[in-house]
C-alpha cells in the first residue's frame, strides 16, 4: 500500500513540475519586436513567477504578488535585470494583473 502512495505522490510532483514549466512558457515576456526573451533557468525571476503562481493558486485573495511587484518596481533596472527580470516585465499579462492598481 505504501508503494502505491509513493508512486501517486511521485506522479503528482512530476505533473506539477510540468504544469509549472508550462506556466513559465505561457508567461514569457516578449520584446517590442514580438520575440520572446530567453530566461536562464537559475534566475530569481523564474522562481518568483512560480512562487507567485502557486501563491495565487493556493490563496487567491493573497496580496503577496502585489507587494512583490511593489518591491521589485522600487529596484533599479540594473538590479531587476541582475535577478533575471526581462525588459518591460511589468507589461506581461502575468504581472499586469498584480500591478493594475498602480
Amino acid at each position: 500500500m505504501e508503494l502505491d502512495k509513493w508512486a501517486i505522490r511521485s506522479l503528482s510532483i512530476e505533473y506539477q513540475t510540468q504544469k509549472l514549466k508550462a506556466v513559465l512558457k505561457t508567461y514569457q515576456v516578449v520584446d517590442k519586436h514580438g520575440k520572446a526573451q530567453l530566461q536562464m533557468d537559475n534566475h530569481l525571476y523564474n522562481y518568483l513567477v512560480i512562487i507567485t503562481y502557486m501563491m495565487k493558486s493556493i490563496q487567491p485573495s493573497t496580496s503577496w504578488p502585489a507587494r512583490l511587484v511593489e518591491h521589485i518596481l522600487a529596484l533599479t533596472v540594473q538590479q531587476q535585470q541582475a535577478m533575471g527580470f526581462p525588459v518591460n516585465w511589468i507589461e506581461s499579462l502575468f504581472w499586469k494583473d498584480f500591478s493594475a492598481s498602480k
